[in-house]
């Protein structure tokens, strides 16, 4: 499960797992402290699918840059990393002039990675789709 947790300063996104038993992080801080965004600026609307190893991805919008990006996240080998490099940092998945919000995600059997969401420009609101190399 990801979701946003906010206080009157910030917004973090923040993912836990069911183990039969109780929910715990997916990896160290996914759920504690500034979760797995952690930075000082606001983080909102994830969006999680897990890839054919059932390792979990997740997707969301963050203005950390100055500007509304979406922002990538995956957990392999008990780390989360920016899959593609900078996916997670900076100008992000989306890198886009325009506001960049309400992200989804999508993953194939074969591993490729499908993220669809809105860019507003000016004059009006545009769907862009990106997806990984399988």
């Amino acid at each position: 499960m990801a979701w946003t947790s906010a206080t009157a300063e910030d917004r973090e996104i923040y993912i836990k797992r069911f183990n039969g038993t109780d929910w715990e992080e997916v990896g160290p801080g996914s759920a504690s402290n500034g979760g797995l965004s952690d930075n000082s600026e606001y983080s909102y609307s994830p969006d999680l699918a897990l890839d054919g190893l059932g390792n979990p991805v997740v997707v969301w919008s963050d203005i950390s840059s100055g500007r509304w990006e979406i922002y990538l996240k995956r957990f392999h080998d008990n780390i989360w990393s920016e899959v593609p490099a900078g996916s997670a940092s900076g100008g992000g998945l989306s890198n886009s002039l325009m506001a960049s919000t309400k992200p989804t995600l999508g993953i194939h059997l074969n591993g490729r990675i499908c993220v669809a969401w809105s860019e507003l420009g000016a004059v009006e609101e545009q769907i862009v789709m990106r997806c990984s190399d399988p």
